[in-house]
């Protein structure tokens, strides 16, 4: 293998690496917040622009402080947005 080469791979497990600890650290403040007693939702996508429109939907009725996604896991800190979430898009 010629230097770039290897320059390449040590740039690309950089990159995986970083994208698996975010991740991770998403999946742990998820935990934490359904643990304090915030509900999740776990949806799943039909299509790419599906999970588009359920982020917008978030981000136009409910407040931000009041919900979080991590993947296909929702959290809400309050019940009835999680239930309007779910009439929504369950």
């Amino acid at each position: 293998m010629v230097q770039s080469d290897i320059s390449l791979m040590e740039e690309t497990i950089k990159e995986k690496l970083e994208e698996l600890q975010r991740d991770l650290d998403a999946d742990v403040v998820r935990l934490a917040l359904v643990e304090t007693g915030w509900v999740e939702v776990e949806l799943h996508y039909k299509n790419r622009e599906h999970a588009v429109d359920v982020q917008e939907w978030c981000e136009l009725n409910i407040k931000k402080s009041q919900w979080m996604r991590c993947g296909s896991h929702y959290v809400f800190k309050n019940k009835p947005d999680a239930g309007w979430f779910m009439l929504r898009w369950l």
